[in-house]
């Protein structure tokens, strides 16, 4: 049976799902800090990971990344979703502590751990204008061409 995670659930409970959250206020299956390092669960537990708007919020995202493969089985696959690191949406939340790219699964120090599978992008202004790959790359070098992306990498054991 597939076994799903929904790590920093807020408000958006799924069925079928363990949902858990830093906020016991919005009543997660399970309450978790990703600061608190290691997750409660057992080795390769997980098939399916979303993570919506939660890595720039960790203090240290290798040890999230680590930790999030140690809980997936191989194969799973693990969705990133997030300000893209170019726009407002990145620095203004004073609760974010650093953004994180499609580029970040591509490090040499994660690089073995995950394959990027899919990337996506909101597109805002102008970037609605290009092909979404197109306005990923000009977001690299211009503000505001890209609002969020989602990035969804496979587990590599």
């Amino acid at each position: 049976m597939e076994q799903k995670l929904n790590l920093g659930c807020g408000d958006d409970y799924r069925d079928g799902w363990v949902n858990a959250d830093v906020r016991s206020e919005v009543s997660p299956d399970v309450v978790i800090d990703l600061d608190s390092l290691p997750l409660p669960f057992q080795d390769d537990t997980f098939d399916r990971i979303l993570l919506d708007n939660v890595l720039e919020h960790t203090v240290d995202q290798l040890a999230v990344l680590r930790e999030l493969h140690r809980v997936s089985e191989l194969n799973a696959e693990i969705t990133f979703r997030g300000p893209h690191w170019n726009s407002h949406g990145a620095w203004i939340d004073p609760t974010h502590t650093r953004p994180f790219s499609h580029k970040t699964f591509e490090h040499y120090l994660v690089a073995d751990l995950f394959d990027v599978v899919q990337v996506s992008a909101k597109r805002i202004r102008f970037g609605r204008l290009l092909p979404p790959n197109i306005a990923l790359k000009v977001a690299d070098h211009i503000g505001q061409v890209v609002s969020e992306i989602e990035v969804t990498v496979r587990v590599r054991k």
